[in-house]
Protein backbone atom coordinates (compact mmCIF):
# COMPACT_ATOMS: atom_id res chain seq x y z
CA UNK A 1 0.00 0.00 0.00
CA UNK A 2 3.02 2.41 0.80
CA UNK A 3 4.32 1.82 -2.32
CA UNK A 4 1.08 2.51 -4.58
CA UNK A 5 0.94 5.46 -2.24
CA UNK A 6 4.28 7.06 -2.77
CA UNK A 7 3.61 6.31 -6.68
CA UNK A 8 0.20 8.23 -6.24
CA UNK A 9 2.08 11.26 -4.64
CA UNK A 10 5.10 11.59 -7.35
CA UNK A 11 2.22 11.51 -10.16
CA UNK A 12 0.12 13.97 -8.42
CA UNK A 13 3.46 16.40 -8.13
CA UNK A 14 3.12 16.02 -4.16
CA UNK A 15 6.71 15.67 -3.34
CA UNK A 16 6.36 16.44 0.29
CA UNK A 17 4.11 13.71 0.79
CA UNK A 18 5.72 11.71 -1.25
CA UNK A 19 9.08 12.08 0.49
CA UNK A 20 7.33 11.24 3.95
CA UNK A 21 6.34 8.22 2.32
CA UNK A 22 9.73 7.39 0.65
CA UNK A 23 11.08 7.87 4.95
CA UNK A 24 8.25 5.51 6.15
CA UNK A 25 8.63 2.70 3.68
CA UNK A 26 12.66 3.10 4.52
CA UNK A 27 11.98 2.58 8.28
CA UNK A 28 9.71 -0.08 7.78
CA UNK A 29 12.58 -1.55 5.30
CA UNK A 30 14.99 -1.18 8.08
CA UNK A 31 12.80 -1.96 10.78
CA UNK A 32 11.12 -5.46 9.29
CA UNK A 33 13.24 -6.25 6.67
CA UNK A 34 11.76 -9.75 5.23
CA UNK A 35 13.01 -12.08 2.26
CA UNK A 36 16.34 -12.90 1.20
CA UNK A 37 19.15 -10.26 1.18
CA UNK A 38 19.24 -10.00 -2.91
CA UNK A 39 15.04 -9.34 -2.51
CA UNK A 40 16.41 -6.70 0.65
CA UNK A 41 18.92 -5.06 -1.68
CA UNK A 42 16.69 -4.89 -4.44
CA UNK A 43 13.86 -2.74 -2.64
CA UNK A 44 16.61 -0.35 -1.10
CA UNK A 45 17.80 -0.12 -4.44
CA UNK A 46 14.06 0.71 -5.71
CA UNK A 47 13.44 2.89 -3.38
CA UNK A 48 16.78 5.26 -3.95
CA UNK A 49 15.26 5.39 -7.55
CA UNK A 50 11.84 6.54 -6.98
CA UNK A 51 13.23 8.94 -3.83
CA UNK A 52 14.76 10.76 -6.70
CA UNK A 53 11.89 12.08 -7.89
CA UNK A 54 10.75 14.24 -4.47
CA UNK A 55 14.11 14.72 -3.60
CA UNK A 56 15.35 16.64 -6.89
CA UNK A 57 11.74 18.76 -7.07
CA UNK A 58 11.69 20.05 -2.82
CA UNK A 59 13.23 23.40 -2.40
CA UNK A 60 15.88 21.93 -0.37
CA UNK A 61 16.66 19.53 -2.65
CA UNK A 62 20.38 19.31 -3.03
CA UNK A 63 20.89 18.67 0.41
CA UNK A 64 17.87 16.15 0.47
CA UNK A 65 19.62 14.09 -1.93
CA UNK A 66 23.37 14.85 -0.07
CA UNK A 67 21.70 12.93 3.15
CA UNK A 68 19.45 10.73 1.58
CA UNK A 69 21.32 8.53 -0.73
CA UNK A 70 25.26 9.45 0.36
CA UNK A 71 25.30 9.79 3.96
CA UNK A 72 22.70 6.88 4.87
CA UNK A 73 25.36 4.22 5.18
CA UNK A 74 22.81 1.21 3.87
CA UNK A 75 21.13 3.18 0.91
CA UNK A 76 25.08 4.19 -0.09
CA UNK A 77 26.42 0.67 -0.29
CA UNK A 78 23.03 -0.44 -1.94
CA UNK A 79 23.88 2.07 -4.58
CA UNK A 80 27.50 1.04 -4.98
CA UNK A 81 26.59 -2.63 -5.20
CA UNK A 82 23.29 -2.32 -7.82
CA UNK A 83 22.77 0.81 -9.29
CA UNK A 84 26.16 3.15 -9.04
CA UNK A 85 24.33 5.19 -12.12
CA UNK A 86 22.86 7.31 -8.98
CA UNK A 87 25.64 8.55 -7.75
CA UNK A 88 25.75 11.02 -10.52
CA UNK A 89 23.20 12.61 -8.71
CA UNK A 90 24.91 12.70 -5.56
CA UNK A 91 27.96 14.51 -7.45
CA UNK A 92 25.76 16.82 -8.80
CA UNK A 93 23.92 17.92 -5.68
CA UNK A 94 27.95 18.38 -4.19
CA UNK A 95 29.13 20.32 -7.16
CA UNK A 96 25.92 22.45 -7.35
CA UNK A 97 25.99 23.17 -3.51
CA UNK A 98 30.11 24.27 -3.73
CA UNK A 99 30.90 21.27 -1.20
CA UNK A 100 34.89 21.70 -0.99
CA UNK A 101 37.00 19.15 -1.96
CA UNK A 102 38.04 18.52 1.45
CA UNK A 103 34.65 18.19 3.00
CA UNK A 104 33.33 14.73 4.78
CA UNK A 105 30.61 14.01 1.91
CA UNK A 106 32.91 15.08 -0.81
CA UNK A 107 35.72 12.43 0.51
CA UNK A 108 32.71 10.33 1.29
CA UNK A 109 31.56 10.27 -2.43
CA UNK A 110 35.35 10.04 -3.37
CA UNK A 111 35.43 6.55 -2.03
CA UNK A 112 32.26 5.53 -3.34
CA UNK A 113 33.91 6.10 -6.73
CA UNK A 114 37.31 4.42 -5.66
CA UNK A 115 35.07 0.84 -5.67
CA UNK A 116 32.60 1.76 -8.77
CA UNK A 117 33.72 0.61 -12.50
CA UNK A 118 30.30 0.52 -14.28
CA UNK A 119 30.04 4.45 -14.23
CA UNK A 120 33.12 5.44 -15.72
CA UNK A 121 31.60 6.72 -18.35
CA UNK A 122 29.28 9.22 -16.90
CA UNK A 123 31.13 12.85 -17.25
CA UNK A 124 30.14 14.51 -14.10
CA UNK A 125 31.62 11.61 -12.04
CA UNK A 126 34.78 11.62 -14.27
CA UNK A 127 35.22 14.96 -13.45
CA UNK A 128 35.39 14.57 -9.94
CA UNK A 129 37.87 11.11 -10.39
CA UNK A 130 39.98 13.35 -13.16
CA UNK A 131 40.21 16.79 -10.71
CA UNK A 132 40.08 15.24 -7.34
CA UNK A 133 41.98 11.84 -7.53
CA UNK A 134 43.85 11.55 -10.57
CA UNK A 135 44.85 15.67 -10.52
CA UNK A 136 44.05 15.56 -14.12
CA UNK A 137 43.55 18.66 -15.29
CA UNK A 138 43.48 18.28 -18.86
CA UNK A 139 40.88 15.08 -18.45
CA UNK A 140 38.73 17.32 -15.87
CA UNK A 141 38.77 19.96 -18.80
CA UNK A 142 37.26 17.62 -21.08
CA UNK A 143 34.78 16.03 -19.36
CA UNK A 144 33.46 19.71 -17.84
CA UNK A 145 32.98 20.53 -21.82
CA UNK A 146 30.40 17.26 -21.41
CA UNK A 147 28.67 18.37 -18.63
CA UNK A 148 26.26 20.75 -19.76
CA UNK A 149 24.99 18.00 -22.70
CA UNK A 150 24.59 15.63 -19.42
CA UNK A 151 22.69 18.06 -17.75
CA UNK A 152 20.53 19.40 -20.45
CA UNK A 153 19.39 15.48 -21.89
CA UNK A 154 19.20 14.26 -17.70
CA UNK A 155 15.16 13.76 -17.27
CA UNK A 156 16.11 14.66 -13.30
CA UNK A 157 19.15 17.33 -13.49
CA UNK A 158 17.35 19.08 -16.50
CA UNK A 159 13.99 19.17 -14.11
CA UNK A 160 15.85 20.52 -11.06
CA UNK A 161 15.04 24.15 -12.25
CA UNK A 162 15.25 26.07 -15.32
CA UNK A 163 17.31 24.13 -16.80
CA UNK A 164 19.81 26.95 -18.37
CA UNK A 165 20.21 28.28 -15.00
CA UNK A 166 21.33 24.66 -13.60
CA UNK A 167 23.58 24.91 -16.68
CA UNK A 168 25.09 28.11 -15.85
CA UNK A 169 24.91 27.03 -11.75
CA UNK A 170 27.01 23.71 -12.44
CA UNK A 171 29.81 25.19 -14.37
CA UNK A 172 30.38 28.07 -12.22
CA UNK A 173 30.65 25.63 -9.47
CA UNK A 174 32.78 23.24 -11.31
CA UNK A 175 35.65 25.99 -12.43
CA UNK A 176 35.46 27.34 -8.79
CA UNK A 177 36.29 23.72 -7.74
CA UNK A 178 39.00 23.65 -10.62
CA UNK A 179 40.40 26.77 -9.73
CA UNK A 180 40.38 25.89 -5.83
CA UNK A 181 42.11 22.52 -6.77
CA UNK A 182 44.21 24.19 -9.17
CA UNK A 183 45.65 26.96 -6.25
CA UNK A 184 45.99 24.32 -3.67
CA UNK A 185 48.71 21.90 -5.82
CA UNK A 186 50.65 24.84 -7.30
CA UNK A 187 52.45 27.70 -5.88
CA UNK A 188 51.89 29.81 -9.12
CA UNK A 189 49.20 29.71 -11.51
CA UNK A 190 49.29 30.66 -15.26
CA UNK A 191 46.39 32.76 -16.55
CA UNK A 192 46.59 31.39 -20.24
CA UNK A 193 46.53 26.92 -18.42
CA UNK A 194 43.99 28.18 -15.88
CA UNK A 195 41.64 29.86 -18.68
CA UNK A 196 41.93 26.80 -20.89
CA UNK A 197 41.08 24.10 -17.65
CA UNK A 198 38.12 26.56 -17.10
CA UNK A 199 36.56 26.80 -20.54
CA UNK A 200 37.47 30.47 -20.74
CA UNK A 201 39.00 33.36 -22.18
CA UNK A 202 42.42 34.71 -21.06
CA UNK A 203 40.97 37.97 -20.08
CA UNK A 204 37.38 35.98 -18.72
CA UNK A 205 39.72 33.71 -16.84
CA UNK A 206 41.45 36.70 -15.18
CA UNK A 207 38.19 38.53 -13.77
CA UNK A 208 36.96 35.62 -12.74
Amino acid sequence: ARWGKLAAEILTGHYDEADTDCKAIQQVQEEHAAGSKAMQLQQRCWLAHWRLFPLLKKEAGLDDVVNSLLLDDTTLSAIVLCCPWLLRYVAAALILRREPPTSSPMRALLRALAYEDAAKDDPILDLLRALLVRFDFDDAEKQLAKCATVIRSDFFLGGLRDVDATVTAFLESSRQLVFETHCRLNSSVSIGSLAAQLGLEADNAEEW
